[in-house]
């Protein structure tokens, strides 16, 4: 069942961004609900084991990252974000 009604999401992948729908899943009879990123039960949060891992990254409560792209983010860091002679953040 799912626990709301899908909300709008973004997705980014190394061609860009695009739209998605986020929602999250719970089970009637446990009451554990289900994210793209994780899970909640009666004990709190968790991420899911390292061997069930979800092709995307969640960024935000609305934007996710192709996990393939997200591994690049690091080493583009500084080139995005600082001016190549000034140093300072644009």
């Amino acid at each position: 069942m799912m626990h709301n009604q899908p909300s709008k999401a973004a997705v980014h992948e190394a061609t860009g961004p695009f739209p998605a729908s986020k929602i999250t899943l719970e089970c009637k009879n446990c009451n554990t609900s289900y994210g793209i990123g994780h899970f909640s039960d009666k004990n709190g949060r968790h991420l899911y084991p390292n061997d069930i891992q979800s092709p995307l990254i969640e960024a935000s409560n609305v934007m996710y990252m192709e996990r393939n792209f997200y591994k690049w983010i690091p080493s583009l860091g500084l080139v995005l974000h600082t001016h190549p002679t000034k140093g300072k953040f644009i």
